[in-house]
């Protein structure tokens, strides 16, 4: 891509009077990656399109200049990149497989930390938590399968046994 081919984004924007927000969604919608020129009177270098890109936005700013909403868009376009298929299979219900081999060294793993964690009493981050309850704590007590995590800190943690086991 030659320099002398560059835009900058804001240069296309304001010449087909459209918003800023609305020119970086139609950037993001038609997956454009820009790149980045500097240009005089700038300090920082600022987003550039070629003219390929530039047609594409062209091409999606004149159908938003036709009534077409940016919502309606948006959904024509997912639709457009997602690709027909053949049709999905449905799984009867059935009782969960058995775990594989390996799937048996991490739950022993987890079980074995969790108990570490119960017995020393000893802190825990929240990513530590998250892996030993297989859950992300949300809110400042988290409880599951007989344990409860409690928040004493960002990022801090302490797992003691439910008392309703």
């Amino acid at each position: 891509m030659a320099e002398v081919d560059l835009m900058a984004l804001s240069a296309w924007y304001e010449s087909k009077e459209i918003p800023r927000s609305t020119a970086f969604r139609l950037v993001k919608l038609a997956g454009i990656k820009t790149a980045p020129i500097k240009v005089p009177g700038s300090r920082a270098p600022v987003a550039a399109i070629n003219a390929e890109q530039r047609a594409k936005l062209d091409a999606l700013a004149a159908i938003l200049k036709s009534g077409v909403t940016m919502a309606e868009l948006e959904r024509k376009m997912a639709g457009a990149l997602v690709a027909p298929s053949k049709p999905v299979e449905t799984v009867p219900d059935s009782p969960a497989p058995e775990p594989q081999l390996q799937d048996h060294g991490a739950l022993l793993a987890r079980l074995e930390a969790g108990e570490r964690a119960l017995n020393t009493g000893l802190p825990l981050s929240t990513a530590e938590v998250a892996w030993m309850l297989q859950a992300r704590p949300g809110g400042e007590r988290v409880a599951r399968a007989g344990v409860v995590a409690i928040r004493h800190g960002r990022n801090c943690w302490q797992l003691r046994r439910s008392e309703s086991v």
